[in-house]
């Protein structure tokens, strides 16, 4: 059950005794806080529930304040989770009873009793299950708040965090509102544990329990995650803990303990949240620290004072093993020579099903008796045996010089690995090419034989299988002309010479057969071994023809920091670039689909010229002839490309009449629809297809040339080349592709379009689908330069600005993708991949790219264009997963705290579930609610015009706080603007920035609306004083807060912080059996203070009372306002280039038909219907 359950089985009897007054409890010590409280087992959300508690509840609860508030002299507050309250209050529990227990002679009755009482012990057993199924009902609950009924609590607030968890301003609106006297509660849904299912949609790894002695500043951006850098476990916990944290597996374990104090402490400094694979991770730093140890030891010194088991060895070892109580001291009252020995016999405690204990301790006693023998087993059969090496790979070891042996053995054991047999044996080729230096009598090199590869010819290899830096030829056809010289490479010897032969086969004529031979296979398997290649990309060298292994088998990795990468890169090139082969250097469409026997390409048949276009949308020819879209506003004509031309012709490949003869397609033409319907463009006659069962789009690069797209829309599915594409989501289209309107294979005749392009593109690498190679297969050199795209680089450029990401990562992704939709589509389901491609251990890195979880997002705005069925449904479920967990956490909040009332607040993410969470249940119970950073409008954020508006009861008093210059949600330059305006865009057309027009048009009871003056998405940077007054009234009296400046009157500095800007007060019919009621909506402007906002509010008051004319007076306000004025300065100018970059991209999305946007895609009664209910409200 975990440590929480430990709490859990005393609660209800601390609850007692408190009740009862007992002196026992009232003169307690406070427990203080500490980092080696031991988690839950399986955490649930309310275990990782934030807890702020003010002054009066940690005196209650008897705990050591660790927080305070900006400008507080001292400490009185104190913040953590709730499992970190349950183990405190129960360490305090047991100080209070250890001397209270049952006495020794009572003790041993009461055992005794049980023992000899079959009924009784049966009875005892019913009783403890009952019990322990009653602590699983009771866990996730706040019993243990009940105790602060009496700590004169001012309010309870349920707040709820942004997207990116409770940091930055997150947390300082906690603490402000944590001061003022309330208890504060924040469901943390990035807490959950990283195994489980919610744990993958949103997971951030956490910080400790903070000491009272920790700094935690005010103005720190994040005191709750570990994702910035700073460790996620204290220095001074323990090494189980520490080993539980992360899921390390046993290989990784071992190798930890084996390491001194001083280095597992080193390494349990470090982070290892932002690994992929922490196993990894943890056995390279465990190697390197073993490395610089083995430099730091001199041989002599191990001569002279010799090397014995130290504790930790010992330890290390009895730990792996498990031994018990009496094998640890045996083996510990050994002189340190018989303790080497024992140890010698590591590999065969407990062999044979014998019991560790037993077996150690026999040991021991023979060590005493000197009877204990060296063990005689071959160092070598035992490194095979522990790893489960394969028999060709246990021959292919032994066939081994004996210092080949070693250098194998000395590279350490194979840990964390699927295939074992495959490291040995790269590490035997590495160890192989080692060895080549060392020649012989004769002076030859003595090369490894062996029996489980082929035997390398001695041919020399073809020039078109060479590196080469060529352009590929425009056709497949081979050239009698002699080959040119090969480039040099550093290619392995013997994997070079195994090209070669391959390739001078593949050039004599030979029968198809469908298996591949056992050499060839040997060949791939030796080239992927040799360079240690991953599993995914060995899966993909596999699949590829036999003449791109070929070429590829010849490319030397060693250089290069991960082979893997580069590999995979290469085989992503070969696969996009393969499509263009075969386009012949005329502006004739050559079909290379023909049904004609290979090798022969006839041209197809020229089409008819094409009709004049028509003007009325979807009315263009059907049946077999072209199909002519709309003309619409274009942008200028890139080069190579002339205004009109078509661009694209869609072939049909199979299929009869029911798929067009062939559809021209124009560089101007932005979307084709393509379906059942009588309207389509490309039309289907085809049962399994929808009505509109796709659209093509053409957008244009950056350098102008036109790009078809493709985006299906179908239920039953398109097939590109054989594989099925994701249902809404553009994928680009290469010459020579096939679109499969049903599954490959399942008829005789399945419909199906090619796609050719008619102008000559720059082709790069070409590459031949069948058996035969082209006539030169070029494979990119390592050192060659690669252009990148544009916008690749536009985007690494703007997310790694400011040093965020280093140079290297930078410039490896310019060099590595030539459009972003490459890393879209290789990458969007797992980024992981992306992060270990690219060697990203950087955790501060791997967090700029990346958060971990499909609900973690940042908003950009070309991603919500480019995709807003998929940024709707994600944001819909964020609202669902959030609402589900105020629920939750409602429902378990004591009676008194349901019967004083709550309040509830949030801010971005947060604020829009609490602007739609459906309170109605709770009636009365719901005091106010405040929703900070959202305007609560139709925008991105809301999938629809219903749910841009409040969702619970319109008698519940609203706050609404919100900066002019919000970057997200602000009416002039906002995420949420950049959305609306654009035609692929949804939202209301008239932003205004803020929640007014939403409250007066519900008509809200009392609701109050401040727009911040020069307030950004984090306005405690310029607002915090004022916030913090404008909190403070709301709490105190919320029904009043629609008449602010009419409460603050009498107080002139505060009647200063605001100014009306609009109000309305009308009378509205109430609904079926309510009362008429009057609806108050003020909205006010707060303008920037004077004073610095860093500056606490009790030194503001101090510096009133001063002389404005003084001179120190002056002098510190004016060092405290350049400061702020700085940080706003920085944080405008940021907000200002995303949005810069942002208007730059939306992928062409700006230059299509307003009336193109997303609900364009839905049914058109549907969308009238979703106006007209959205006008009445």
């Amino acid at each position: 059950m975990g440590a929480s359950c430990a709490g859990e089985a005393r609660e209800e009897q601390e609850i007692g005794d408190i009740m009862s007054f007992s002196p026992a409890l009232w003169r307690a010590k406070v427990v203080p806080n500490s980092g080696d409280l031991e988690p839950p087992t399986f955490p649930s959300l309310l275990d990782n529930t934030l807890l702020f508690l003010p002054h009066s509840s940690v005196q209650e609860l008897g705990l050591e304040a660790n927080m305070d508030d900006k400008g507080d002299p001292s400490k009185q507050m104190w913040f953590g989770r709730v499992w970190h309250v349950r183990q405190l209050l129960h360490r305090r529990y047991q100080e209070l009873r250890q001397n209270q227990l049952v006495p020794h002679a009572r003790r041993e009755v009461l055992q005794e009793r049980f023992h000899n009482n079959e009924q009784s012990l049966k009875m005892l057993v019913k009783v403890q299950m009952r019990w322990k199924l009653a602590l699983i009902r009771k866990r996730n609950n706040f019993s243990f708040l009940s105790r602060l009924k009496f700590a004169n609590l001012r309010g309870t607030l349920i707040y709820a965090h942004g997207s990116g968890g409770c940091s930055w301003d997150n947390m300082r609106i906690c603490r402000m509102i944590c001061r003022m006297g309330f208890l504060v509660i924040a469901p943390d849904d990035f807490a959950y544990p990283r195994g489980t299912a919610m744990g993958a949609l949103r997971h951030k790894d956490l910080q400790p329990l903070h000491l009272a002695s920790d700094d935690v500043d005010y103005w720190a951006p994040d005191l709750i995650y570990a994702s910035q850098g700073q460790p996620s476990n204290s220095v001074g916990m323990d090494l189980h803990l520490f080993l539980q944290s992360m899921p390390f597996d046993n290989d990784a374990c071992r190798s930890f303990l084996e390491l001194s104090a001083d280095q597992q402490t080193q390494l349990m400094q470090e982070d290892f949240s932002m690994c992929r694979n922490p196993s990894a991770y943890l056995m390279s730093r465990v190697r390197n620290l073993k490395g610089m140890k083995d430099k730091v030891t001199t041989e002599s010194s191990k001569e002279e004072n010799g090397w014995w088991p130290s504790n930790d060895v010992l330890e290390t070892f009895l730990h792996r093993h498990g031994i018990d109580a009496g094998g640890r001291e045996a083996l510990r009252q050994l002189p340190a020579e018989l303790q080497l020995a024992v140890l010698a016999h590591d590999h065969d405690i407990g062999q044979g099903g014998r019991n560790p204990s037993q077996h150690l301790v026999s040991l021991v006693g023979m060590a005493w008796a000197g009877t204990l023998r060296p063990p005689q087993v071959d160092p070598h059969e035992i490194f095979l045996d522990r790893h489960g090496i394969d028999e060709s790979a246990r021959q292919a070891f032994f066939e081994l010089p004996i210092h080949l042996r070693q250098m194998v053995l000395d590279e350490g054991p194979i840990l964390h690995c699927w295939n074992p047999s495959a490291v040995l044996v790269s590490r035997i080729g590495r160890a192989r090419l080692k060895g080549e230096g060392s020649m012989d009598g004769v002076g030859k090199a003595v090369l490894w034989k062996s029996t489980s590869f082929a035997k390398p010819p001695s041919t020399p290899p073809p020039a078109h299988l060479q590196l080469s830096l060529q352009t590929p030829p425009q056709s497949v056809e081979c050239s009698s002309s002699l080959p040119p010289a090969p480039v040099a490479s550093s290619i392995p010897r013997a994997f070079a010479k195994a090209s070669a032969c391959s390739a001078v086969q593949s050039n004599s004529p030979e029968p198809k057969q469908k298996k591949r031979k056992a050499e060839d296979v040997d060949e791939v398997e030796g080239f992927l071994r040799l360079n240690g290649i991953d599993g995914k990309s060995c899966r993909a060298m596999r699949r590829l023809p036999r003449s791109a292994q070929r070429a590829l088998i010849g490319m030397d990795l060693r250089r290069h920091g991960n082979p893997s990468a580069f590999l995979w890169m290469q085989i992503q090139k070969l696969r996009d670039e393969s499509r263009d082969e075969g386009r012949p250097p005329s502006p004739q469409l050559v079909s290379v689909f023909a049904k004609q026997p290979p090798p022969q390409i006839p041209p197809v048949p020229t089409p008819p010229p094409p009709p004049k276009p028509v003007s009325k949308p979807g009315s263009a020819p059907r049946g077999n002839g072209p199909a002519h879209p709309v003309h619409s506003p274009e942008p200028p004509p890139g080069p190579g490309h002339k205004h009109g031309s078509v661009a694209f012709v869609l072939f049909r490949h199979s299929g009869g009449a029911s798929v067009p003869e062939f559809v021209e397609v124009f560089d101007h033409a932005h979307v084709l629809t393509c379906g059942r319907a009588s309207s389509s463009d490309v039309l289907l006659k085809v049962q399994h297809a929808s009505k509109k069962h796709a659209e093509f789009r053409v957008e244009h690069g950056p350098s102008g040339e036109a790009l078809l797209m493709f985006c299906d829309f179908s239920s039953n599915g398109t097939w590109l080349n054989g594989d099925r594409l994701p249902s809404s989501r553009l994928t680009r289209l290469l010459s020579g592709d096939i679109l499969f309107f049903m599954p490959p294979g399942s008829s005789n005749d399945v419909p199906a379009i090619q796609v050719e392009q008619t102008q000559s593109q720059d082709q790069p690498l070409a590459l031949c689908n069948g058996d035969e190679p082209p006539k030169e297969l070029g494979v990119q050199a390592p050192n060659a330069p690669n252009q990148a795209g544009s916008e690749v680089s536009d985007w690494i450029r703007s997310v790694g600005s400011g040093g965020r990401l280093c140079r290297r990562l930078v410039s490896e992704i310019e060099n590595s993708y030539d459009h972003l939709r490459q890393i879209i589509d290789n990458y969007s389901a797992n980024i992981g991949d992306f992060l270990d491609v690219h060697c990203v251990d950087d955790p501060e890195e791997g967090e700029v790219l990346s958060a971990e979880g499909e609900s973690t997002y940042s908003t950009k705005a070309e991603d919500v264009l480019s995709h807003p069925d998929q940024w709707m449904d994600m944001y819909e479920k964020c609202y669902q997963m959030r609402r589900s967990e105020l629920h939750f956490i409602i429902s378990k909040l004591p009676r008194f705290i349901l019967a004083q009332g709550f309040f509830l607040g949030g801010t971005s993410e947060g604020a829009m579930t609490i602007a739609r969470f459906d309170d109605q249940r709770y009636g009365k119970s719901v005091l106010g609610r405040f929703i900070n950073s959202f305007s609560v409008e139709y925008c991105y954020f809301t999938p629809r015009p219903e749910d841009g508006q409040i969702g619970g009861q319109k008698d519940v008093p609203t706050l609404n706080i919100i900066g002019s210059k919000d970057e997200y949600f602000g009416a002039v330059q906002s995420v949420a603007k950049i959305v609306v305006e654009d035609g692929m865009g949804y939202g209301d057309k008239n932003l205004t920035g803020n929640a007014y027009k939403t409250f007066v048009r519900q008509g809200l009871h009392h609701a109050l609306v401040c727009v911040l003056e020069d307030g950004t998405h984090g306005p405690c940077i310029t607002h915090d004083n004022q916030m913090r007054e404008i909190f403070n009234t709301f709490f105190t009296r919320p029904h009043d807060i629609w008449q602010l400046e009419r409460v603050w009157a009498c107080d002139p500095p505060l009647a200063s912080m605001i100014r009306v800007l609009a109000r309305s007060e009308k009378t509205l019919r109430g609904e079926a059996n309510g009362a008429d009621h009057v609806s108050k909506v003020t909205k006010v402007f707060v303008p920037l203070s004077k004073m610095p906002s860093k500056m606490s509010l009790r030194e503001v008051q101090a510096l009133r009372e001063i002389s404005p004319s003084s001179q120190a007076f002056q002098a510190k306000v004016q060092t405290v306002m350049a400061e702020q004025k700085l940080l706003m300065e920085q944080e405008s100018e940021e907000a200002e280039n995303m949005l810069r970059k942002l208007r730059k991209k939306g992928f062409g999305a700006s230059s299509r038909s307003q009336t193109e946007n997303f609900y364009s895609q839905e049914d058109n009664e549907k969308t009238a219907k979703k106006e007209i209910l959205y006008n009445k409200i």
